[in-house]
């Protein structure tokens, strides 16, 4: 790309060098004609009127951007020209209000502010949508970008918040938004992964990944899905970010249990399922040098569940049951009635997403369970708030940090995983 001044001494910029992507805008300086390589093979074509400022040519030098500059130019210093814009659907949203205050805590110089859209009925019931701004980044200058995503929540009322994110998307991408990211902390269907013997009812984990997709949605993040498989549900276009609420409780279990409510000789982790072994083995019990304890169950029906087997040593134990998330809690009130009756000293549960319906708050409220510690994914109902017997068991533990640690990392080439290392 080469400067050439016009007749009255205006700048001009050659549009083949334009849009080239992120390092894609050089310069030389005006009266520089030693311009070598590609640059120097651009076809002769109209030339387009540049702004100086719009490049910022007096930050970055007064004889303009070159090639070198923009390869030493750090992710900081390019991330300084970011606009990051985050939309919310209908839901709660306090913790994406959380997401986006850690956002600008971690990432200082950024601007991150939330997105001007409406969330809505139509009188018959449809989801209206309407963005109220335009998200086109610069053509001229591929560092100044407007960066969307969307923080949905997608329960309660899972049906209205998938079409919410929909036509969210699609109407940012009809704003001139792109590489669209979407947060999910709790991904709805998600126990829906398969198709069990030859029963004749749909994956609707792999549904909803479609529905996602097919928006243009590019990189979505959840928290603690149901069932690791679900990434292969999505196409290679849209990349899958499932982090682990571990973290959080982790730190919340040995900072703010474990040596006070809980004695470490006594105490156990244990999995309410054969299926949750690895989680609560690799997740609690080697981290922290505790025995594990196995629950063997069954599901006779649809929320109903039966322990058939006790794996381990519970008698006269603190037992901390962890689990990605409880529904209607037949499992959990299952469990804790089996240690108790096994000889457990106390229960205490931690686990990712309260889901929560049906019986579920009576049923906790009045279960031998002493501590409920769960994660912001799903806002609480107003009819949990009011039960105050279930609200004197319950510890909320935030997850917008590791949502926003997260993102951080991402938006900054730095590892995710590192992030889980233990403190």
């Amino acid at each position: 790309m080469q400067w050439m001044m016009g007749k009255v001494g205006q700048r001009f910029l050659r549009p083949a060098a334009v849009g080239a992507g992120l390092g894609g805008v050089y310069a030389a300086s005006s009266g520089d004609s030693n311009v070598s390589g590609s640059n120097k093979r651009l076809e002769a074509a109209s030339f387009h009127q540049v702004p100086k400022e719009t490049l910022n040519l007096d930050r970055l030098g007064a004889t303009g951007v070159t090639r070198s500059h923009l390869k030493q130019a750090t992710v900081s210093e390019r991330l300084h020209q970011v606009e990051i814009v985050v939309f919310t659907g209908g839901g709660d949203n306090r913790l994406a209000r959380g997401f986006v205050n850690e956002l600008k805590a971690i990432m200082p110089g950024v601007e991150i502010r939330e997105g001007r859209c409406t969330v809505g009925k139509f009188s018959d019931g449809e989801t209206q949508i309407h963005v109220h701004e335009s998200l086109r980044s610069p053509v001229v200058d591929p560092h100044q970008k407007k960066i969307p995503f969307i923080f949905q929540e997608l329960s309660p009322n899972p049906n209205d918040r998938l079409a919410e994110l929909e036509l969210m998307a699609d109407g940012i991408r009809r704003s001139g938004g792109e590489n669209i990211t979407a947060i999910t902390p709790y991904f709805a269907y998600g126990r829906a992964d398969r198709r069990p013997a030859s029963a004749k009812v749909p994956i609707s984990a792999q549904v909803i990944a479609n529905r996602i997709s097919n928006v243009g949605i590019k990189h979505l993040y959840t928290v603690d899905v149901h069932a690791p498989q679900i990434e292969g549900f999505f196409p290679k276009e849209t990349r899958f970010e499932d982090l682990y609420a571990s973290k959080v409780l982790f730190r919340h279990l040995k900072n703010k249990m474990l040596g006070k409510q809980l004695s470490l000789d006594s105490t156990v982790i244990v999995s309410p399922d054969l299926g949750g072994g690895q989680r609560a083995r690799k997740g609690y019990a080697e981290p922290l040098n505790l025995d594990l304890v196995q629950l063997e169950k069954r599901r006779p029906g649809p929320n109903v569940a039966e322990v058939l087997n006790i794996i381990g040593d519970p008698d006269e134990k603190d037992c901390v049951i962890v689990d990605d998330l409880s529904d209607t809690s037949g499992t959990l009130i299952k469990a804790a009635e089996a240690l108790k009756a096994a000889g457990a000293r106390s229960v205490h549960v931690l686990f990712t997403h309260p889901v929560l319906s049906g019986p579920a708050i009576e049923r906790l409220a009045s279960a031998p369970i002493e501590t409920l510690v769960f994660t912001d994914t799903i806002p609480l109902s107003e009819a949990a708030k009011s039960n105050q017997q279930f609200m004197d068991k319950v510890e909320v533990v935030s997850v917008a940090p590791l949502i926003a640690e997260a993102v951080m990392r991402s938006l900054t080439g730095r590892s995710i995983s590192a992030m889980y290392k233990r403190d």
